[in-house]
């Protein structure tokens, strides 16, 4: 099946969950678990009015708006830390985060903690619990 994001690009879904994404998209995409997972980096900002439609063996059609929360800014933060702060590496216990961060030009300030009931390993990475 195919799935178009608001007529600008398409990812394509083979017979074995294999994920493509059209010619000329600009979409990344990251398989993190093959056949369960993947995580699609647009060049463009999903909007309200934005359409996703599924189309051939799976079809229907998503109002971004009525499922996703808007947001001025969204961001996944991916880092790689000084192995020496986490001697024992994703077995570092308790697992807890803070994290202070400027974004943009602009430098819009914001900061997160995470503490243990907020964090999983999986594989050797931390993650936010909310992302699974």
């Amino acid at each position: 099946f195919s799935v178009n994001f608001g007529g600008v690009a398409t990812v394509e879904v083979d017979v074995n969950g294999l994920m493509t994404a059209g010619a000329g998209s600009g979409v990344l995409l990251d398989v993190e678990e093959p056949g369960e997972e993947v995580a699609l980096t647009f060049p463009f900002g999903l909007t309200d009015a934005t359409i996703i439609t599924f189309s051939g063996g799976l079809t229907g059609t998503i109002l971004v708006g009525d499922h996703l929360k808007g947001s001025i800014g969204r961001f996944r933060l991916e880092s790689v830390f000084d192995g020496s702060v986490f001697p024992d590496g994703s077995a570092t216990l308790p697992r807890t985060l803070d994290l202070d961060i400027a974004v943009g030009a602009q430098g819009y300030p914001g900061q997160a903690s995470l503490g243990p009931d907020d964090l999983r390993v999986k594989k050797d990475n931390w993650q936010e619990a909310r992302w699974h």
